[in-house]
């Protein structure tokens, strides 16, 4: 416990770098990218009556050609009545990353 606690403090000082907020969120949004990814997930949506309403969705990534943005479909297949409905997100990064770091600053 006492070496995690010693690790946890000298963490910035470990690598030689005291990086600023901005540079340590801009590293790890571009580390963050894959090249391509699936995934699935079940949502259990609870109203505040108390009643549930179940959905199932699946999902692919993928990286666009400029090795940094990224497309993502996300299609719904159950309930009956959502099953077909789908979402396209297309990122473009240099706006994104422009909010990103304007929030950070102020």
């Amino acid at each position: 416990m006492i070496m995690m606690g010693l690790l946890m403090v000298g963490w910035p000082s470990a690598f030689g770098q005291d990086l600023p907020a901005q540079e340590i969120m801009r590293r790890e949004y571009f580390v963050s990218r894959v090249k391509d990814s699936k995934s699935a997930a079940t949502m259990t949506l609870i109203n505040a009556a108390g009643q549930q309403r179940v959905q199932r969705v699946a999902s692919q990534t993928r990286l666009q050609e400029d090795g940094v943005s990224q497309m993502r479909i996300v299609r719904f297949l159950y309930p009956p009545d959502l099953k077909g409905t789908a979402t396209l997100t297309v990122e473009h990064t240099e706006r994104l990353l422009r909010k990103l770091l304007r929030v950070c600053v102020d």
